[in-house]
């Protein structure tokens, strides 16, 4: 298997999570367009290709690192941070998808 167009350059693209509709696939990247550390983008699949990452943003993903995306049937986003306020260490986080975005992490 061919990687993504989009993985390009120098850069790290992992732990892959895909909607239950598989037209939407969230990853953790150091890529261009970060905002410090691991970010979160998601890509939408266009026919049979995937599109440009987005970031995800500033309320997800932090100036630390994000990893560990998962979407849930309802595309709630789970994921970990180590720059959100938590308890320590790599926090598990939920955002309800509000069926156009998510909301802000909860831990």
């Amino acid at each position: 298997m061919n990687p993504m167009d989009f993985c390009a350059g120098n850069y790290t693209y992992t732990h892959p999570a895909l909607s239950a509709d598989g037209k939407a696939m969230i990853f953790a990247s150091d890529r261009t367009g970060t905002l410090g550390g691991m970010d979160l983008f998601i890509s939408r699949k266009e026919g049979n290709k995937w599109s440009a990452p987005e970031n995800l943003g500033k309320s997800i993903n932090t100036i630390e690192n994000e990893f560990f995306p998962f979407l849930d049937s309802g595309s709630n986003l789970f994921f970990s941070s180590d720059g959100l306020p938590g308890y320590g260490g790599y926090d598990v986080f939920t955002c309800k998808f509000n069926g156009v975005t998510w909301d802000k992490p909860v831990n």
